[in-house]
């Protein structure tokens, strides 16, 4: 059989053909044929490659049987697997293990899947770590508040650590033993910034399940990764000596790991709503603000587009203390990056309608605050005409329309008015001219 093929493309393209061919084979072949072919490849004596194809296929048989079917015929193996010698192999059976357990059920999963994922999160390997960590994210929904509260919670703090360990761990005595090791590469490269993607989901699925002190060291974790690598950045290295203090004989040049961080922070940028009903809106005053206004003014765009992109459901979460954000969605509204305004744009009808309502805009009234912001959408519009996005400018001015009952109509008369006109007449592309024109039209309505 083609799949057993020494070749690994050829056994890897009629592997994907299998997985796919399954979804059309009613459940008593997939019994009989399908079962025996995984069991087969999953067997010790094989290479590590067909080892891997065993667990593919293990975790898709998991979606077409019964539940008693896979507890005899797939479990013993996906157990064997998970405790294989190779570490790709025991990578490759936990990322399947969530669909093998939702398969099993609560009670199997519990006596029998769990102890592998415990186990599994304490490998020496960080990709099977975090495929662990990955695995109980997906098994949040199906298990129940006692193996949360004494198995799960305990398990994520733990993998947590682990990595803060290995991060401060990366000093000129130890650089020399782990310089050249691809673990300690792939920890800062891969493992945190998707543990970081991750945490949203943990913190707000185990919320029943944790103390007061473990929600406070959660919250301390994710405020940890929302700066993490800003701090070694205005000290000049990763240990904040400038690297003055080196033996530049001796010790290895530290890596620059700016975009590793800067990609942590942004999928904690992108958790910030998740973070915000974790520690209770109410509390986002002396929780999150420092980390909202710090996350808002991060020296990547990504991190600012990406919290840029979660205003809307900030807004509802935080109800009032929207308010204290006005600031940085000013700071936001006048920002040079196209990526950030684009976000800020998409937000910006939700975005003004909430200062609006909280009161921080009114109408018919000027001050400091509108002028400002006045000053930032202007310059928001200036900033995409420059660029050739003109589908982002059209819904910049079609949006503007939103600005007519709550900025000053002096204001309105004296700025934006001159600006549609422009607009109405200069702009090459249509769709642009019909934005300005409508708005202009709302407007003086």
């Amino acid at each position: 059989m083609h799949l057993y093929s020494k070749d690994p493309v050829v056994a890897n393209a009629w592997l994907d053909t299998l997985l796919d061919a399954i979804d059309l084979l009613p459940p008593d072949v997939i019994k009989r044929e399908i079962v025996a072919i995984a069991v087969s490849k999953g067997q010790l004596t094989n290479n590590v490659a067909s080892r891997k194809s065993a667990c593919r296929l293990l975790g898709k048989i998991a979606t077409k049987l019964d539940a008693q079917a896979l507890r005899q015929d797939v479990l013993p193996t996906t157990l064997a697997l998970c405790q294989d010698i190779d570490w790709e192999v025991r990578h490759a059976m936990c990322r399947h293990l969530a669909l093998i357990s939702r398969g099993v059920g609560q009670e199997a999963t519990k006596a029998m899947i769990m102890p592998q994922v415990v186990e599994l999160s304490n490998d020496e390997m960080s990709e099977v770590r975090l495929a662990a960590i990955e695995t109980v994210v997906n098994l949040l929904s199906i298990l129940d508040d006692e193996i949360c509260t004494n198995t799960i919670v305990p398990l994520v703090i733990k993998s947590c650590d682990q990595v803060l360990l290995q991060i401060n761990a990366v000093t000129p005595i130890n650089l020399l033993k782990i310089h050249t090791s691809s673990q300690a590469k792939q920890l800062e490269d891969e493992t945190l910034p998707r543990l970081a993607h991750h945490l949203g989901r943990l913190c707000h699925g185990l919320m029943p399940n944790i103390s007061g002190d473990q929600k406070s060291w959660f919250t301390s974790f994710y405020k940890h990764l929302s700066g993490i690598g800003l701090d070694a950045n205005k000290k000049g290295g990763v240990n904040g000596d400038g690297g003055g203090g080196q033996m530049p004989d001796l010790v290895p040049p530290i890596a620059d790991k700016s975009e590793v961080y800067s990609e942590c922070r942004k999928e904690c940028a992108y958790n910030f709503p998740a973070m915000v009903i974790f520690v209770g809106p109410n509390t986002f005053l002396e929780s999150l603000y420092s980390t909202f206004a710090g996350l808002a003014s991060d020296p990547a765009a990504k991190v600012r587009s990406k919290l840029a992109s979660s205003l809307h459901e900030l807004a509802k979460l935080v109800g009032t203390n929207f308010n204290t954000t006005k600031v940085q969605i000013v700071r936001l509204f006048h920002d040079d990056a196209v990526e950030v305004l684009g976000a800020m744009i998409t937000n910006m009808v939700p975005v003004i309608d909430a200062l609006a309502r909280f009161g921080v805009l009114q109408f018919g009234q000027g001050g400091q605050f509108s002028a400002d912001l006045s000053a930032a959408l202007l310059h928001c519009e200036a900033t995409v005409d420059r660029t050739r996005n003109w589908r982002l400018q059209a819904d910049c001015l079609e949006k503007f329309s939103c600005l007519a009952n709550c900025i000053s109509p002096v204001t309105i008369q004296t700025r934006f008015i001159p600006l549609l006109f422009d607009r109405m007449k200069n702009t090459r592309t249509l769709p642009c001219k019909i934005a300005a024109a409508r708005t202009l039209l709302v407007i003086l309505r």
